[in-house]
């Protein structure tokens, strides 16, 4: 098992570096576009590198002789990783929020909602973190404490702060799997609408992934710990990769556009303005604003 998470932690590291790089190459290097939100998308990466990067020593420590050293020093790169697990998640809620945020540019009472949520998204990071920080202090005792017999930290606050975290993160994913389908069920060309709301839905399997893992947490963390920390890794890849492949939808309905998008009534007049129709909508995708039934959002003049 230990192998086995090695190779899964190798392998989805490799998708997300593989992904975001080509994310960065059409965005940034072919149509210049470096916003706040490749710099989000790129910190998020780079937390998961350090999280895959650990889990590979954690994977070493728990092949290794079972000893109190080794368990220690365990808990102590288990309790350290966390930090990383939690910022690479949050960061992509925030890189999801952004874009929410020019999505529902045309559609005042979503927008409003879609920038109030970037406020709740830091609020409740630095909850989790400063919760996770205080639950047990000193926090030395967060891994000392059950293997060398120390003053145990009270059961309450360990379930306290799980299942608070396990609230946030579910419940910030939901929020964000549900606001901006009021923007986007808008989009004009139906087959555009089914793949971007076909996007946001992956959501769903790492809800899925979430809840298994916490089920796992919660039946017996010290068995699950390797079965946990090949699901968190899956969980992560699965949500950086996710987040990349808005950015690339571009260059594949510029294709779609030149290639795909035809009329019978291409040569009348009805023809023509549907066809005209349908290239805004489809070009539009790769612009601040998006084509929708009667609304059009504006170019804010500087892209976030």
């Amino acid at each position: 098992m230990v192998e086995k998470g090695q190779v899964v932690v190798v392998v989805c590291l490799a998708i997300s570096v593989v992904v975001f790089c080509l994310r960065f190459y059409i965005r940034v290097v072919k149509n210049g576009q470096f916003t706040f939100l490749e710099i989000t998308l790129l910190f998020a990466l780079a937390m998961e590198v350090a999280f895959g990067g650990i889990q590979i020593k954690q994977y070493q420590l728990m092949a290794a002789p079972s000893t109190v050293t080794n368990a220690v020093e365990l808990g102590k790169w288990t309790y350290a990783n966390t930090f990383f697990y939690i910022a690479c998640i949050w960061s992509v809620k925030f890189a999801f929020n952004i874009l929410h945020i020019r999505v529902t540019e045309g559609i005042s009472a979503v927008h409003v909602w879609a920038v109030r949520t970037l406020y709740i998204l830091g609020f409740t990071w630095i909850l989790v973190y400063v919760t996770y920080l205080l639950k047990c202090l000193p926090v030395s005792r967060n891994w000392d404490a059950p293997i060398t017999h120390a003053k145990q930290c009270p059961g309450i606050l360990h379930a306290w702060d799980f299942w608070l975290h396990l609230a946030l993160h579910l419940s910030t994913d939901f929020w964000l799997c549900i606001l901006p389908f009021p923007a986007l069920v808008k989009i004009s060309e139906p087959r555009i609408r089914m793949a971007v709301c076909g996007v946001y839905s992956l959501a769903g399997l790492t809800i899925i992934i979430s809840i298994l893992r916490a089920v796992l947490l919660g039946l017996n963390r010290g068995a699950s710990l390797e079965h946990i920390s090949i699901l968190t890794m899956i969980e992560v890849m699965t949500i950086v990769v996710m987040s990349c492949l808005p950015g690339l939808s571009s260059t594949f309905t510029r294709k779609y556009i030149h290639h795909d998008v035809s009329y019978p009534e291409s040569g009348s007049a009805i023809g023509q303005r549907k066809s005209q129709s349908s290239y805004g909508n489809f070009a539009q995708l790769k612009e601040p604003g998006i084509e929708l039934h009667g609304v059009r959002s504006e170019a804010s003049g500087e892209r976030l």
